[in-house]
């Protein structure tokens, strides 16, 4: 009897070792039966990449819109269609891709959602005035945004669901021509 149990577990630690499962092991008491572990399902095969649209914006002041042009597979623009904006100096898109700002002549910079689809822009109530605009530049979190103006690097907090622009204190350069930032 003592040899029986000792070759059994002898041949049990032998199958594991070997990496056999142990499917019954004959004698001994209970009888339960191995139940096999489930097989984990896969996962579907992965769809189409989706397709992304992108789009360039172009400020034209002399006929005061901005034109809308698609991006080709190639890299070629293909004119979507303008937009009026008076006196439009410089666009500059939102991190999130759902706005335009646009600084024009008049010291504002008015906000455009974008349509992700068509490209085209729609203008929203939110015009922020200034004394002087430049182009506008995004953090790359979007969350802020700063602003040349001649003087000064006027800084905003940018409300993610609207677009919207709130003055923050700006970092003055007195006497100086300050007309562009760059932000790395």
């Amino acid at each position: 009897m003592q040899r029986s149990r000792f070759l059994r577990v002898v041949g049990a630690f032998a199958a594991m070792a070997a990496g056999l499962p142990l499917a019954g092991c004959g004698g001994g008491s209970g009888g339960a039966e191995s139940i096999p572990a489930p097989t984990p399902a896969l996962p579907p095969p992965p769809g189409p990449p989706a397709q992304i649209r992108t789009f360039v914006y172009v400020a034209n002041n002399a006929s005061s819109d901005v034109s809308v042009f698609e991006v080709g597979n190639t890299g070629t623009l293909t004119l979507k269609g303008t937009v009026h904006a008076e006196g439009v100096r410089a666009v500059a898109v939102h991190p999130s891709g759902r706005f335009a700002h646009v600084t024009q002549d008049a010291g504002t910079i008015s906000v455009f959602t974008i349509n992700p689809e068509t490209g085209m822009l729609a203008a929203t109530p939110h015009v922020t005035p200034l004394n002087e605009t430049y182009k506008l530049l995004f953090h790359p979190t979007g969350k802020f945004a700063y602003l040349p103006d001649g003087e000064n690097v006027r800084t905003y907090t940018v409300d993610a669901n609207t677009g919207a622009l709130t003055p923050a204190d700006p970092l003055v350069f007195p006497g100086e021509l300050v007309r562009g930032v760059g932000i790395d």
